[in-house]
């Protein structure tokens, strides 16, 4: 709908041209009904004689036949060409080596029996057998019966275009739903295994993603897909037949030979494309038939788990029924075991997370199919987990990050009231004259270095003489409580504070725990076969917060060694930020707390996420549009820099607008100033003059 091309339109156009313009073989049987075999037919049909239509058919068909009907072997390569030139765009041939013995199991053998000429099909690969049982009607019937008494091979032939490739006569038969037709076709040696795997009949998300390999009948397929489709009904006639509830046609396929368990190029069998279908009393039938019920398609999915991704409770359930153990029933209470091999989320083997398992994929669901299957099996397992291995070790890891909390909150504590050593500090040197920054005097001594690991021992350091008389000379007051006391009258200070012996060892703790619970996390990853999306989804957005904080604990640890106050404050700020949210992870385990929770996560995704998307937009706008008004103003504003700007921006959104106001009030242009003056209720109508700083302070 709205394209303005379309892959197969000149072939469309080639099928319903009977003018004598299009293909020969439209001239005999067209797509309109008509065509001289058809009114001969006809004629023969009202008469019963049938003299004249078979000397028409021996006239003209064998010139459209190889070897007089005999038809001949063409290797799969070259069939393979010939439909990709039939893609309106370019694609390309992936070589590949030979294939497997399993490969070719599957996909059939290297050349193929063809008895229509290839080159005079028509305009989608299809001859006078196809659309005589297209079309579906006595005549057209009557016809084909004909066609196939005389040349029998023409019943394997396919649809060679790269549309409806693969399909036969049985899958029309199937699709025009006349079980005795398909009865016909099985008795006289239709093919009941053919794949049909053009693009038409594939998944609407593969359509873009299909890539022929010449090795290969079928195109390979990418494994990513929701298996929706307009025609996508699973390639073999017995899927067909099982999407479209042919009951007679499922059992006359199964008594010929038809595989229950035969997998389309997405690996789904029939018992999968039922489950798409959501086709329950097809599930039933082709289970008693032998289908299973444990096959994987390519996305490593059941038939129950692919119930699961669809939301489809009532086939979910009726499966359940279909593989669970009764062990006794008494009246209307039925004990009844389920085998969690695709249900649970730990694995049967080696106790890997299974992420296809039905529960994890029910839990991850976000549509309100998935929130109704929440109940019966499921809800009971959960509680059973959550009883048996998740209740003692989730109230025992809140303990433990309890702990280490108040350990790094205490450690927070002691660090607002522990007075680093003046040594360590930078010392800023203000010239009072004028208003402006001279010097910064980095004050860097060989104690400071290893100030923190000294405290344990008792270690002085020493202030140095020279170093007060230039601070006294600068007029730079040191506080210090010890000024007044002398050491026989030497000018070493020995200090010792109980803070620092605290600091130290909160801090120890900390960088110890970071260090466990990294080493944890890591051993946790191992046991999903390191899935970071799986590790984020299941453990929240709050705990990779938590471990990031832990990360920035153990960098704290080189930055208190080298003395770099500076990096050792902003790694705590953001440690600090990134920790405390771990807790919304154990609030998800009460049933007051909880819903919240995830109602905050959800907003945060959603149109919190949108709103600051949007508002970003807006502030990069303005700190650009303001950076550039004061960049070369030579006035006191907060707009000096491009950071400084969009940070002072901020805050404005948070206060009063009339904040920014103050420094466009300072601006030396008048057209700019009068909008700060308008709106600080400073107005100066007098714009002769020109604006200089002196009047700019003066207004102000």
């Amino acid at each position: 709908m709205g394209n303005t091309t379309s892959e197969v339109a000149s072939g469309v156009k080639a099928q319903i041209n009977s003018n004598g313009q299009g293909p020969e073989l439209y001239r005999f049987v067209n797509l309109k009904g008509g065509g001289e075999l058809i009114d001969v037919m006809r004629l023969a049909n009202r008469t019963k004689d049938y003299t004249h239509i078979d000397a028409l058919i021996h006239e003209h068909i064998p010139k459209f036949l190889y070897n007089e009907g005999e038809g001949k072997l063409v290797t799969i390569s070259e069939i393979v060409k010939r439909r990709n030139n039939t893609f309106s765009k370019v694609k390309n041939l992936v070589p590949a080596p030979r294939p497997t013995e399993e490969e070719q199991q599957i996909n059939g053998e290297d050349t193929k029996l063809v008895c229509w000429d290839l080159d005079l099909r028509g305009g989608v690969g299809e001859h006078i057998l196809h659309i005589c049982f297209l079309s579906s009607s006595p005549v057209h019937s009557a016809l084909a019966k004909r066609l196939l008494r005389y040349y029998p091979r023409l019943i394997d032939d396919l649809y060679m275009g790269d549309e409806y490739y693969g399909e036969n006569v049985l899958h029309i038969a199937i699709v025009n739903e006349e079980p005795a037709t398909v009865k016909f076709l099985l008795d006289a040696g239709v093919d009941f295994q053919q794949r049909c795997c053009g693009k038409f009949f594939c998944p609407e998300d593969q359509k873009s993603s299909r890539v022929d390999n010449v090795t290969k009948e079928c195109p390979e397929v990418s494994i990513a897909t929701n298996y929706d489709g307009y025609c996508y009904f699973g390639e073999y006639p017995l899927s067909f037949a099982a999407v479209l509830q042919q009951e007679e046609s499922v059992r006359l396929l199964v008594a010929k030979g038809a595989d229950t368990n035969c997998q389309d190029s997405n690996g789904n069998t029939a018992l999968h494309m039922c489950v798409i279908y959501n086709r329950i009393a097809m599930v039933d039938l082709l289970y008693e038939l032998g289908a299973s019920l444990d096959i994987k398609n390519r996305q490593g999915l059941t038939p129950l788990t692919l119930a699961a991704v669809k939301a489809r409770k009532e086939m979910f359930d009726h499966i359940l029924q279909k593989i669970r153990t009764v062990y006794w029933q008494y009246g209307n209470v039925t004990c009844a075991g389920y085998p969690l091999d695709d249900i649970d989320t730990i694995g049967k083997n080696d106790g890997s997370l299974n992420d296809t398992s039905a529960l994890n994929i029910i839990v991850r669901g976000e549509s309100a199919g998935h929130l109704d299957m929440m109940d019966g099996l499921i809800v009971q397992l959960l509680n059973e987990k959550w009883r048996t291995f998740i209740k003692f070790k989730f109230f025992q890891r809140m303990a433990i990050f309890t702990l280490y909390f108040g350990i790094c909150l205490f450690g927070l504590l002691v660090r607002g009231y522990y007075r680093v050593p003046e040594t360590c500090l930078y010392q800023e040197i203000i010239d009072k004259n004028e208003n402006t920054y001279k010097s910064i005097i980095l004050i860097n001594r060989t104690e400071c270095k290893c100030h923190y690991a000294n405290v344990l021992w008792h270690k002085p350091h020493y202030y140095n003489n020279n170093q007060t008389n230039m601070n006294t000379s600068l007029k730079i007051n040191k506080y210090d409580d010890n000024d007044d006391d002398d050491d026989d009258g030497d000018n070493a200070k020995q200090i010792f504070e109980p803070l620092g012996l605290l600091l130290n060892v909160a801090d120890g703790l900390s960088v110890f725990g970071a260090i466990m619970y990294l080493l944890l996390t890591v051993q946790e990853l191992s046991y999903q076969n390191f899935q970071l999306d799986s590790f984020i989804y299941v453990n929240d957005p709050s705990r990779v917060l938590f471990l990031f904080s832990c990360m920035l604990t153990i960098g704290m640890l080189p930055a208190r060694l080298t003395c770099s106050i500076a990096a050792d404050d902003i790694l705590c700020v953001f440690a600090i930020l990134t920790r405390a949210p771990y807790f919304f992870f154990f609030c998800r385990g009460f049933r007051t707390t909880g819903p919240f929770v995830v109602m905050i996560y959800t907003m945060i995704r959603g149109d919190l996420l949108r709103f600051c998307l949007i508002f970003l937009v807006f502030m990069c706008g303005f700190t650009q549009a303001l950076h550039v008004l004061f960049v070369r103003i030579d006035c006191e504003n907060d707009f000096a820099t491009v950071i400084e700007t969009f940070f002072h921006m901020f805050c404005v959104t948070l206060q009063q607008v009339t904040d920014a106001y103050e420094n466009v009030n300072r601006h030396p242009i008048a057209a700019i100033r009068i909008i700060g003056k308008v709106n600080t209720n400073t107005i100066d109508f007098n714009f002769g003059e020109n604006p200089t700083l002196t009047n700019i302070d003066r207004v102000v």
